[in-house]
């Protein structure tokens, strides 16, 4: 699982910025017009979506599912968020709600992250002893 200071990383990534911001600004416009959400945060809600994907997959999110998904995004979030809501939170549950519409973006985002972070060629050359 990342933290706060991997996640602030992997936004200052050119490519991955820019691609976080029009996401961010799609999701918002179209979703949620009035959350107030960083691109820190939203990309750590983004990192988020196969946890919910699996939270979702027998069609609901459980109590104990939605508690330890609000853990996972408070980990993530920038800064802390002890006595006032945390957008990371605000902004699954508006994904749990819409999560067919959104989990393609959202993965395609990870994909790019994973693409521009990671050299997979060189992954698939090395072996494990």
């Amino acid at each position: 699982m990342f933290t706060e200071n991997e996640v602030a990383a992997l936004v200052a990534v050119p490519g991955i910025q820019e691609a976080t911001f029009e996401l961010k600004k799609e999701f918002l416009k179209e979703e949620a017009p009035f959350l107030e959400i960083t691109d820190h945060d939203f990309l750590s809600l983004v990192i988020l979506t196969p946890s919910v994907g699996i939270s979702l997959a027998n069609g609901s999110v459980s109590l104990f599912e939605e508690i330890s998904l609000n853990k996972k995004g408070r980990k993530l979030s920038k800064g802390g968020y002890f006595m006032k809501k945390d957008p990371v939170v605000v902004g699954m549950g508006f994904l749990i709600k819409k999560y067919s519409v959104w989990s393609d973006r959202f993965c395609g985002l990870l994909r790019q992250l994973i693409d521009s972070t990671l050299d997979v060629e060189e992954l698939k050359k090395s072996t494990i002893n």
